[in-house]
């Protein structure tokens, strides 16, 4: 299977998100599947060379312009498994919001971390609508904790399934 696996942090760059994205490429990518890691352009590095995974460092500010790149980087992919925490897109940048939407395979949403966030607190009821609607238009959702999946419990996707 061809995997895409969205992220807004990949080594070098230090962070949980991306550390559970090189170790989740690997391990997908030690079973036999083809593992694409779409990131920012600060992952940029050779240290990747010798890694099972390819890297594609395609994103900038996690714009309009950037979600082209990121569709035209998984046009042949099975499936893509964005790693979402929303620091990790430049807080609430709409764009990555808009993902399930504008990518051609279809698109399983992982959420990490759904606390209010320091870098946009007070967007409240806005910022609860924008991860439900995020969640309820992916294909899949996986919530990382039980507090998550109580945030996300708006989602149709997670109703469906366990924690």
């Amino acid at each position: 299977m061809k995997i895409g696996l969205l992220t807004g942090e990949f080594p070098p760059q230090h962070g949980g998100i991306a550390d559970f994205t090189r170790i989740l490429a690997t391990a997908l990518a030690d079973r036999g599947h083809a593992v694409r890691v779409i990131t920012t352009l600060s992952a940029q590095t050779t240290q990747h060379f010798s890694a099972p995974y390819t890297v594609h460092p395609v994103a900038r500010h996690w714009g309009w312009l950037d979600l082209w790149r990121v569709r035209q980087c998984t046009a042949d992919l099975d499936i893509v498994n964005l790693q979402y925490q929303a620091a990790a897109f430049g807080a609430m940048r709409l764009p990555i919001h808009l993902a399930p939407h504008w990518l051609r395979p279809p698109l399983v949403a992982t959420f990490h971390d759904l606390r209010t966030p320091y870098l946009f607190p007070k967007a409240g009821a806005l910022r609860a609508a924008v991860l439900r609607r995020l969640a309820s238009s992916a294909a899949g959702v996986i919530a990382t904790n039980i507090a998550d999946h109580a945030e996300l419990a708006g989602s149709s996707k997670l109703q469906r399934s366990a924690v």
